[in-house]
């Protein structure tokens, strides 16, 4: 399939020419580095777990996951940043 078949059926993110490549790769770089770096790595984790399926772990990992960064101290100060925004917009 081509590259805009591939958007469109949701298996790429975004779509740019040739040129344009590493310039989206390191905003997108960017924006993945402004997360915790537990987060990403967990994350990381789960994804190439995924493209393993028959590993049998993918699901496990996930939820192994979740549950480790649910009460993470960076979960904890970015859902109080978020929070911080959203109630300063409303005011």
């Amino acid at each position: 399939i081509d590259a805009a078949e591939a958007h469109r059926i949701g298996l790429v993110n975004h779509v740019v020419t040739d040129d344009q490549v590493v310039e989206r790769a390191l905003e997108l770089a960017a924006q993945i580095a402004q997360n915790g770096g537990q987060a990403i790595r967990m994350a990381k984790a789960a994804m190439n777990a995924l493209a393993r399926p028959h590993e049998g772990i993918a699901s496990s990992l996930e939820s192994i996951a979740q549950a480790m960064l649910f009460d993470s101290e960076d979960k904890h100060r970015r859902m109080d940043a978020f929070l911080e925004r959203r109630n300063q917009k409303k005011s």
